[in-house]
C-alpha cells in the first residue's frame, strides 16, 4: 500500500492510474515519464520500478482481452499510450478511481 498526495492510499495499480490523470494531461508517457509521475502523486514510498513495469504489462494484457484489437492502453516496455481518449477523459472525471484500493 501507498500513501498518496490526494490523501488516500492504494496499490501501484492506483498509483499508475493516478499518475496517468495527474497534469499535464498526455496522452502518451514514457517509462521515466509513468516513474515520474507516480512518484509525484506518492507520498513517502511509492512503487519500485519492476513493480511498476509489472503493472503496466498486466494493464496492457488487461486491456486486450477486453477490447482485442482496439485496447485502451498499450504498453511495449519504453512507452505507454493511451489510445482512446475516452479512457483518458474517464481517469480524469470519473469518482471510480477513489474506489480502487
Amino acid at each position: 500500500m501507498h500513501n498518496f498526495s490526494d490523501g488516500t492510499s492504494g496499490d501501484v495499480y492506483r498509483a499508475v492510474l493516478m499518475a496517468m490523470k495527474s497534469d499535464p494531461i498526455k496522452m502518451s508517457f514514457s517509462y521515466d515519464d509513468v516513474l515520474a509521475r507516480v512518484q509525484s502523486v506518492c507520498i513517502g514510498d511509492a512503487p519500485v520500478g519492476s513493480s511498476i513495469n509489472s503493472c503496466l504489462e498486466q494493464m496492457h494484457i488487461i486491456s486486450e482481452n477486453v477490447q482485442p484489437g482496439r485496447p485502451v492502453l498499450a504498453w511495449d516496455g519504453d512507452n505507454l499510450d493511451v489510445a482512446d481518449p475516452y479512457f483518458a477523459f474517464f481517469l480524469r472525471s470519473s469518482e471510480k478511481l477513489a474506489m480502487i484500493v
